[in-house]
């Protein structure tokens, strides 16, 4: 299984004008990761002044149900 980083640059490399979160959401959808992997990866990919902190939680228990298919 290749990694969600690997997965979130193919997905840059193929839209570049999308910005990081919905690439991100992109490369797992449907892919069953776990929710540590899913927080690991979005605070390394997405930039800290992109999304206030309060808004985090929310963004990430989206990007949970987008990987497992809901």
């Amino acid at each position: 299984m290749r990694s969600i980083k690997a997965r979130v640059r193919q997905t840059q490399n193929k839209y570049p004008l999308l910005g990081n979160y919905i690439c991100l959401s992109r490369a797992i959808k449907g892919q069953k990761f776990t929710q540590s992997s899913i927080t690991r990866e979005f605070t390394k990919l997405v930039p800290k002044n992109d999304y206030a902190k309060s808004e985090r939680r929310t963004l990430i228990k989206y990007l949970v149900k987008v990987s497992n298919g809901s």
